[in-house]
């Protein structure tokens, strides 16, 4: 650990900080053989904590893992293109009973969902559905 430590100082990467659960490990076991600590950090060098002085980091929950995931979360250089940003499900849509429909179909289109990568992309293909059949239905209502 002495090493990482001098290396962390002699490279100058230093703590961005955290917001949510103060620990990234739960051994998950009651009483006093539960262990909860912080084991994931993340650290940069002044030089691009400047560059990306609006970056955020955030323990989430995992109800499945001893492991809480970290997301970091870094503004983007002013020269650096947008990507466009993924619309949000709108509660609206459920006033359509189509949408059951809509949803069973994508869900069916994308396939066997036998990894974590399957299910992302299978949810990431149902809300374009959704955000085209929205277009169509609703207009543009962001």
């Amino acid at each position: 650990m002495q090493a990482f430590r001098d290396m962390l100082e002699t490279c100058a990467l230093s703590d961005i900080g955290f917001s949510g659960v103060p620990y990234t490990y739960d051994n998950m076991r009651s009483g006093n053989a539960n262990v909860k600590v912080r084991l994931d950090t993340a650290v940069a060098t002044p030089a691009w904590r400047n560059m990306f002085d609006d970056t955020m980091v955030r323990h989430l929950i995992s109800p499945c893992s001893d492991h809480v995931p970290v997301h970091v979360s870094a503004g983007l250089m002013m020269d650096q293109p947008t990507k466009p940003r993924m619309r949000q499900y709108e509660v609206m849509w459920e006033r359509k009973p189509a949408i059951q429909e809509i949803i069973a179909d994508a869900w069916k289109e994308a396939g066997q969902k036998g990894t974590l990568g399957d299910v992302h992309a299978a949810l990431r293909g149902t809300m374009m559905k959704l955000c085209s059949w929205s277009k169509d239905k609703f207009g543009n209502v962001a």
